[in-house]
């Protein structure tokens, strides 16, 4: 069974009863829902907490009379989005944006996604829906997609595990939330964020990103690449499939390994699709490789050392490694040496290809030894 993303809007109110809200829900449209198990018709102390824990990073927008409001709701109501596929997701989201509007227009005196983790203050949240409205009537589709990513897309999350700053919300707009390396200032990394979530959302690429692409922020500024794939092949003569970036730093070039965790994945199905057409799998899917904590684990090797054993690495798809041109994030564990590089792979949970889906790979051509 796919199990899709949706929205989850969090509303609060100094309604007595739910049948306003209900009636505003169904005069937009009857597929979004009241959750009447959650929703409550009295005050929630953590509120505050909640709402200060998903205020927009960048732009927080909850002014000081909204604060009060939140301190004196006496209810709560919770809204579901129907279940997101992705050739809906657009305008699913834009319905969502639009129902937020009317419900903060009849009473509602704080909104939040909790889907995306991300809180605008009622003025933003007004503001985003006459944008998108005004686009629409325009006939501007970037700025009515634009409207919607900054509606739903919380930018620049730290991951201390992954020493990553990362967007929540993508998948509400059908696409891959966008990761880079905390080695850049906050204000950088939002940057890049949304050179790429505009660029999936908004500009509407008519193919999907091809590995080893670049992006730029400025004609003259570093370049950063789609990750690519690649199998290495272990001392004791085993593949392992491994996903790397490489980024540029002031010490030198360095190499991010991310570990897919084939031991995690029950369908061997799953994984040869893994190594053949990754782009295929489902969301679903594809997070069964990676940690516990949805996360990949990750290596770093500096080039230098990585010198020593390059010839252990190969491209799929007939492709060589390393690449001619790469630019990219993150960063993780530190290789030192090859024996360093092979005790962490051991750690990370994952394990080495079997003959046979060396075969499938050779069989399908996405091998080449």
């Amino acid at each position: 069974m796919i199990i899709r993303p949706r929205h989850v809007i969090c509303v609060l109110g100094q309604w007595d009863d739910f049948s306003s809200v209900q009636s505003m829900i169904d005069s937009v449209s009857l597929e979004f829902t009241l959750d009447l198990e959650y929703s409550r018709l009295e005050s929630d102390s953590r509120m505050k907490d909640a709402f200060k824990a998903s205020l927009d990073r960048n732009n927080p927008t909850i002014m000081g009379d909204e604060w009060r409001a939140i301190d004196s709701h006496s209810a709560v109501a919770y809204i579901l989005s129907p279940p997101i596929k992705k050739a809906e997701s657009e305008s699913i989201s834009a319905t969502a944006l639009l129902l937020v509007a009317e419900l903060l227009k009849a009473g509602g005196v704080a909104a939040k996604s909790e889907s995306a983790r991300l809180a605008h203050g009622r003025e933003r949240w007004l503001e985003l829906a006459l944008q998108y409205r005004k686009a629409i009537k325009d006939g501007d589709a970037h700025a009515a997609s634009a409207a919607l990513y900054r509606a739903w897309v919380q930018r620049a999350i730290h991951d201390e595990d992954t020493s990553s700053l990362y967007s929540v919300g993508m998948h509400l707009l059908g696409h891959r939330d966008v990761e880079v390396d905390d080695d850049l200032k906050v204000t950088d990394a939002v940057k890049w964020i949304d050179l790429m979530g505009l660029y999936l959302d908004a500009d509407k690429p008519n193919r999907a990103l091809r590995e080893g692409e670049g992006f730029r922020l400025s004609d003259s500024g570093p370049r950063r690449i789609i990750e690519l794939d690649v199998l290495y092949q272990r001392t004791n003569g085993r593949y392992v499939p491994l996903v790397f970036w490489d980024v540029e730093r002031l010490s030198g070039l360095e190499y991010l390994f991310a570990v897919p965790n084939l031991s995690r994945v029950e369908d061997p199905d799953v994984i040869k699709r893994f190594l053949s057409h990754p782009d295929q799998l489902t969301k679903e899917e594809f997070a069964q490789l990676l940690s516990s904590k949805q996360r990949f684990k990750t290596i770093a090797v500096k080039n230098k050392v990585m010198n020593s054993f390059r010839e252990r690495f190969i491209r799929f798809a007939r492709m060589d490694f390393p690449p001619s041109d790469w630019r990219n994030s993150t960063i993780g564990n530190r290789a030192e040496t090859l024996d360093c590089f092979e005790q962490l792979l051991n750690g990370s949970g994952s394990r080495s290809l079997s003959q046979l889906e060396i075969e499938q790979m050779k069989s399908d051509g996405s091998f080449c030894n």
